[in-house]
């Protein structure tokens, strides 16, 4: 530690007081005084000396624990955000296949990089726990941005350190003096385990490469056998009668975080050295899940597992690892595993602190009897006795469940509806039984099918107490009659040995009216289990069951007094029920037509679900601190109604948007739920798509449905524009960039009506000039809603902008937007609109500057996808402004520059082109430049066959094929994909951007600013003009420089022509 102080007291850019004054101020509860030490820190987080005068306040013993703390953090958050600041630059520290190549420098662009990387392994060992942790992300966070071989010191470092903890260890273990000085050789030990663990998780989420093979040789060939004798160590130590439980629990602790590090190491493939001493790991392994002691120093907490409990369900998920992907070499240490795995299962009673143990462990079961050593199970006794023994006690309700449905429902529903990351005994023992049925089929089905015919009978003898009998016979059934299928489509094949027809018809759809009926003796639980059960098989049902379901969930969803996981479960039923699709015409089984047949169902369900949008739930919270009021599963149904409705929706819209204004003031107050705000959203741009479309039925009728269209549209925006401004104005974070999309999609509905019977509001109008203030760009969540605004107000209001004298500025934002390689496809979007806007007299003055700022950027970082669209807005000035302003504005910048982009970018890039639209710009401007006069001389008319070569080529591609590839081409190249189609699931609380599926952006044809023409149709006439005006000139080239299959295209097009 002498080291780094004297670092730091040669460093005298910075005042060690005000950092520490600042770090504890971000701690203060005055929201003032914590921005204004926030703000501070950042002032001068770049500074020479700053990152190491946090890592002292966050080691040093003067330091008390709370400002350790927070200094940890904050290094921690700064370290991510300088290398997250430096990833967004142009020269990543990422090759090709996105794995770090080593420079320090541009990874950590710091001063201080160097003499805190090289303090870093000192202070992660001995700093305490609670700052440990942080520490260790800090180590990771940097490792994940250079390779481990380019931090020299850092394993040798941290491996020295275990292998003195684990020699001292053993030293006094063989002495066994009367006092225990071991404690700071395992608290050391505990230091680099966990550090390990920090830096090899990533190995588990990377995907394979070359250099990632070589790092983890590098790795192994300096802690495989340390790491070995450490775990070896520990679990002596903890399996030992001779020492306390406070002595065991710690080297438990200790074998726990090294089982972390051996599945890392252990995931990508399994190391030579690992698989010489899996004996010695796997007996460790089977002694631990042999533990079955109490140790008094650990957790008594039923609900808290201790650290027993944490190794031994760490130790089974690693088994499981190795049975999944290496059975070979796991096989002959299969047979003792499981045993212990069986036996512990059998031992562990059903409290909360052992649900990861028994979750795991049923895992593991679960992949033995999918795996080719299933024949384990093969004797009928064993199939008897885990179906008895493991199956049934932990598809049983628990108290534990009962409490989480009432007072938690939102987790409840997570869990046992969506099947959440969150573990659960239930759903591991259903997969237990799919499992077992793949080879096991008519016994494990007859065998359990006993079982729920004596369920079932205790609860038709004896309703009040034999309904949880009922709700384990459920669970059982929908394992037993499901084959295939996914959470989000349901069952697409069943057992031909459970008839889940007949058993809904009999057992489940009863239940639906008993809580509406008999409220007081109904069990809300059954009602859950039954709409649930009716949402995973909804594909077997017949129509008439369908409906009279549908019929039901209004009902249940309408019922002010059913608990939120009942409303939850029947809006869920009632969204899925919309997606169904008949598996031979792919027509909606369940969707609009059936929507409009019965007159009375949609304005009941409308009705119904805005009820538990905006209120009328019972009493109980359904997580801490989150809103009763916010049912996203209601949110989500209303959107799906929405879009499936289509036009019948209209005459309830104005009831939609009173409703969606109340549910956006009250989340604008206090957000809490990003999923239940993301459907929120979603539903007002499907509303706004939905009003202000015009089907193609209707385009005969085309200036009357505008004006429906115009009116519709203006009813949205009166709703929703306040608020809309109100998000604006105070900056909120997190529903901007959601605002900004809609009313780029508002404006772009107003361009798309031809008959419009009143101007664009002033909103837009008011809201340009704040849109064009340079700060608002650093907000990478906010750049992608900006930029579809920017384009939409061009389309509608492009001369009030150029009369203006703005497009200067937008033209700037376009240049800071290329300049940055995550968001470069958003400035090209951008440019491409302007051209498309706007003719030679208005952008003619600026033309040579949008060319040297593409060639600078071309120049100084080429990337696939910047190339892609650069070639695509180069294709649309050449159609739009003809060939000679293109080439007169790149000789501006150097003679013949065009030719040589030509031959060394076009030539080379174009034909592997992914995406459809690009494609056909392409070779739209393929097509004009070699009609042009320029194309008649050289450099040009050397040009002319590789040119027209290109052309067919992009002609001639698969539209689908090319499409698809575009999108995954942008996606691996940075475009944020954001959240799509109605599924949030990734959305989070952090500030970030999420792509409204229902605005339409990213639908290609709207995107195509050649969509009114035939690409192919167009070149032929282009060509066979030009054929007419160069007699012979084509036949020659195809004859002797074409391909043959260019020259049959070409011959096709002419013909045609």
């Amino acid at each position: 530690w002498s080291v780094l102080h004297c670092v730091w007291l040669g460093l005298r850019a910075l005042s060690m007081a005000e950092v520490r004054a600042a770090i504890e101020a971000t701690l203060s509860s005055d929201a003032g005084t914590r921005n204004g030490a926030e703000n501070y820190l950042r002032s001068v987080e770049r500074s020479a000396g700053f990152l190491t005068a946090v890592l002292v306040l966050a080691t040093a013993q003067e330091s008390q624990s709370h400002v350790q703390q927070a200094a940890a953090v904050y290094l921690k958050n700064t370290i991510k955000r300088l290398c997250s600041d430096m990833e967004n630059t142009q020269n990543s520290t990422q090759d090709a296949a996105g794995t770090p190549n080593g420079n320090i420098s541009a990874a950590l662009p710091h001063p201080d990089a160097q003499q805190m990387m090289s303090a870093l392994p000192a202070a992660v060992i001995g700093s305490q726990p609670v700052v440990r942790r942080q520490l260790a992300q800090v180590l990771a966070i940097i490792a994940e941005r250079i390779s481990l071989q380019s931090w020299p010191q850092l394993l040798p470092e941290l491996v020295a350190a275990m292998s003195s903890a684990t020699a001292a260890i053993q030293q006094h273990t063989q002495q066994q003096p009367a006092a225990d000085p071991t404690a700071p050789a395992w608290g050391a030990l505990q230091a680099v385990a966990d550090a390990l663990g920090a830096l090899f998780a990533r190995f588990q989420f990377t995907f394979r490469s070359d250099a990632l093979f070589s790092e983890i040789k590098y790795v192994l060939t300096v802690v495989q056998a340390p790491l070995t004798a450490a775990f070896q160590l520990a679990c002596g130590e903890a399996l030992s009668g001779n020492n306390a439980p406070p002595a065991r629990v710690r080297a438990l602790n200790a074998a726990d975080s090294i089982v972390v590090v051996f599945h890392a190491l252990c995931w990508q493939d399994l190391p030579e050295f690992f698989e010489d001493n899996l004996a010695t790991w796997v007996r460790e392994f089977v002694r631990l899940l042999s533990m079955l002691d109490n140790l008094d120093g650990d957790s008594n907490d039923d609900d808290a597992p201790g650290a027993l409990e944490r190794t031994q369900a760490n130790v089974l998920e690693t088994c499981e690892l190795f049975e999944r992907k290496y059975g070979e070499e796991f096989r002959s240490s299969l047979p003792d595993v499981v045993s212990a795995c069986w036996a512990l299962l059998v031992a562990r009673g059903s409290a909360p602190k052992y649900d990861s143990v028994a979750t795991r462990g049923i895992a593991m079961l679960t992949t033995v009897a999918r795996s080719p050593d299933f024949g384990l199970f093969g004797d009928s006794a064993t199939l008897q006795q885990i179906c008895e023994k493991v199956v049934l006690p932990n598809v049983e309700l628990r108290e534990e469940d009962e409490e989480l449905f009432e007072d938690n429902p939102v987790e409840y529903v997570r869990r046992d509806m969506e099947g959440s990351d969150a573990e659960s005994r239930r759903r591991s023992a259903v997969e237990l039984v799919k499992g077992l049925l793949v080879h096991y089929e008519a016994p494990v089905t007859q065998t359990l099918s006993t079982y729920v015919a004596a369920m079932l009978a205790r609860y038709a003898a004896d309703a009040d107490s034999g309904w949880k009998a009922k709700d384990a016979a459920v669970y059982v059934v929908t394992a037993l009659g499901w084959k295939a299928g996914t959470q989000a489509s349901g069952a697409t094949r069943t057992s031909a040995l459970v008839d889940v027809v007949e058993f809904y018809r009999t057992h489940v759809a009863p239940e639906f009216m008993c809580i509406v009926s008999s409220p007081a003796s109904a069990k809300p639980i059954l009602v859950a289990d039954a709409l649930r059960f009716a949402t995973m098989f909804r594909n077997q049902l017949p129509p008439d069951l369908v409906q009279s379901l549908v019929t039901h969930c209004v009902t249940l969803i309408a019922a002010a007094g059913a608990p939120i996981v009942v409303h939850a479960y029947a809006a869920i039923c009632v969204e899925r029920a919309l997606t169904m699709k008949d598996t031979t015409t792919g027509a909606a089984r369940f969707g609009k037509q059936q929507l409009g047949a019965a007159p009375d169902v949609l304005p009941a369900l409308v009705s119904a679900l805005l009820a538990r949008v905006n209120g009328n739930e019972s009493t109980a919270a359904p997580a801490a601190g989150a809103s009763s009021f916010e049912n996203e599963y209601a949110m989500r149904c209303v959107l799906r109604v929405v879009v499936c409705s289509q036009e019948l929706i209209i005459p309830h819209s104005k009831t939609i948007l009173v409703a969606l204004h109340t549910a956006l003031a009250r989340v604008s107050a206090s957000p809490s739920n990003p999923r239940f705000n993301h459907y929120l959203f979603e539903t007002i741009a499907a509303l706004v798509r939905v009003a202000a479309g015009v089907s193609q039925q209707q385009q005969q009728q085309q200036q009357q449905q505008n004006g429906m269209a115009e009116q519709n549209l203006r009813m949205v925006e009166a709703a929703l524009l306040e608020p809309f401004q109100s998000i604006l104005a105070n900056d909120m974070l997190e529903f901007a960039p959601y605002v900004l999309q809609i009313l780029a999609q508002m404006l772009n509905a107003h361009a798309a009506i031809t008959a419009a019977v009143a101007p664009v509001p002033d909103t837009f109008h008011a809201l340009l000039p704040a849109l064009l203030t340079q700060s608002l760009w650093d907000r990478s969540s906010y750049v992608p809603g900006m930029v579809q605004f920017l384009q939409a107000y061009i389309r509608v209001s492009g001369d009030k902008l150029s009369s203006e004298g703005k497009l200067g500025a937008v033209l700037g934002i376009f240049q800071q937007l290329v300049a940055r390689k995550a968001q470069d496809h958003f400035g090209m979007g951008l440019l491409i609109t302007m051209l498309d806007a706007y003719g030679m007299e208005v952008m003619g003055a600026f033309v040579k500057d949008i060319v040297r700022v593409l060639m600078m950027r071309l120049q100084s970082a080429k990337t696939a996808k910047f190339t892609n669209k650069l070639l695509s807005a180069l294709s649309v000035m050449v159609i739009k402004y003809g060939t000679a302003c293109v080439v007169d504005a790149m000789d501006a910048l150097q003679p013949q520059l065009l030719a040589t982009l030509l031959q060394q970018v076009w030539l080379k890039d174009v034909p592997a082109m992914p995406n459809a639209v690009d494609r056909k710009t392409c070779a739209l401007g393929a097509a004009s430049m070699i009609t042009s006069a320029q194309f008649a001389h050289e450099p040009y008319s050397s040009l002319l066959a590789p040119m027209l070569e290109s052309a067919l080529v992009l002609l001639e591609a698969s539209p689908t094929a090319a499409a698809a590839n575009g999108r995954a081409a942008d996606a691996d190249e940075g475009e944020p994909v954001g959240a799509s189609g109605v599924d949030a699931s990734a959305v989070d609380s952090s500030v970030a951007y999420s792509q409204l599926s229902h605005t339409g952006a990213r639908d290609e044809a709207a995107r195509d600013v050649f969509r009114t023409i035939d690409a192919r149709a167009h070149t032929a006439a282009a060509l066979a003009a030009w054929s007419r005006s160069n007699p012979g000139k084509l036949e020659q080239l195809a004859r002797d420089q074409l391909s043959q299959s260019a020259s049959q295209a070409l011959s096709t097009y002419l013909s045609s022509a």
